[in-house]
């Protein structure tokens, strides 16, 4: 099934779902495993220090990075970066806490755990472009979307983004973009 993007001008906010289908309801066990809600965890050392914030789903992992969103699904041999053409880095912050931490407790060695990476509902990337911010949630069991929010005054015209690692993009007939 391929990853589909769906843009939509809400109010003054632009919508882009990357949606990918849960394989199971929520509510389902496989293999003794409770599937959790999406969640963000701060990056304290558990990823390469270029990403702040990684999202772990069903299919791969979305890491939230200075300047682009990366989508690594190693099941559909497929990495996907999402990029604001002509952006700058932004300032990256874990928005509406969740319950639970989590814990990389990798070797023998104490110095290189990490204990207590703290979840979030949300990520915002605040000054992506002067007066644009992304904020980034889960959207469902296993979907997460971005939305681009404008400042007043921004021209949403003058927003491009640019999208990296996909070999086609098509626009499908309901406006959804599929990679």
């Amino acid at each position: 099934m391929p990853n589909i993007v769906r843009p939509a001008l809400l109010a003054s906010a632009l919508v882009i779902t990357l949606s990918t289908p849960c394989p199971c309801p929520a509510t389902e066990l496989r293999g003794g495993e409770i599937p959790l809600p999406p969640y963000f965890e701060r990056n304290d050392g558990q990823v390469d220090a270029s990403v702040r914030f990684v999202a772990r789903g069903r299919i791969g992992d979305l890491f939230v990075r200075d300047r682009d969103l990366v989508v690594s699904a190693p099941d559909l041999d497929a990495t996907v970066h999402v990029e604001v053409a002509g952006g700058r880095p932004a300032r990256v912050a874990g928005l509406d806490p969740l319950p639970g931490v989590s814990n990389y407790l990798r070797g023998r060695d104490a110095s290189g755990w990490v204990r207590g990476a703290p979840h979030f509902g949300s990520v915002r990337c605040e000054g992506a472009l002067p007066g644009v911010d992304i904020v980034v949630r889960a959207n469902g069991d296993a979907a997460f979307e971005y939305d681009l929010v404008l400042a007043p005054g921004v021209n949403p015209s003058a927003v491009r983004l640019r999208f990296r690692g996909a070999d086609a993009l098509r626009l499908e007939r309901d406006g959804s973009l599929v990679a």
